[in-house]
């Protein structure tokens, strides 16, 4: 004789009900790895962004370092004029005019490479307005004024003009990297 068939409360086998729990936890397992992929593809965009955003905030501070660096070559270079020392004006003046083209080149790749989200992009707009004021009216106009030897000129364009610009786009880069 057979034996009998070991039938469930709902009429499946024992056997049957084992399977059915077993696929049941396998399509679980299967939710919960499709859900931790899309997170993890989620954590992979934001680090990526984030990577992007701390780029470009590594290049904003670079740029105001070289600009720094060459007002006070200017400053040096109005110094040693007013003292007479035109030789070593010169070669004050030769390394803001170095120190600008180094942000103007590091500028270029901020430029190039924009921030397109929501909160970043008004804040690399705010970047990039005060960096304009503050390279055309403040930076260019004391090399000028100082590859000219005119150092009463280039000490008033940076009491009226410069130091405000510099002020402007320092807080700009501040707000933009916070």
């Amino acid at each position: 004789m057979s034996q009998p068939k070991i039938k469930g409360r709902r009429g499946l086998s024992v056997k049957a009900s084992l399977m059915l729990t077993l696929v049941l936890f396998m399509a679980l397992l299967l939710a919960v790895g499709a859900i931790a992929v899309a997170f993890l593809q989620q954590s992979l965009q934001a680090t990526q962004q984030l990577g992007t955003v701390a780029q470009r905030s590594s290049e904003a501070s670079r740029i105001n370092s070289a600009l720094l660096s060459a007002r006070a070559s200017l400053l040096t270079a109005a110094h040693e004029q007013a003292e007479g020392q035109a030789g070593n004006a010169r070669t004050a003046v030769t390394r803001a005019e170095q120190s600008v083209k180094a942000a103007k080149d590091i500028f270029r790749d901020f430029q190039n490479n924009a921030l397109d989200s929501e909160e970043g992009r008004p804040l690399y707009m705010g970047v990039l307005r005060a960096y304009r004021g503050y390279i055309d009216d403040g930076i260019d106009t004391m090399v000028d004024a100082m590859a000219s030897g005119d150092y009463i000129s280039f000490y008033m364009i940076n009491t009226e003009y410069d130091a405000p610009l510099g002020d402007a786009f320092t807080e700009s880069i501040t707000t933009f990297t916070d």
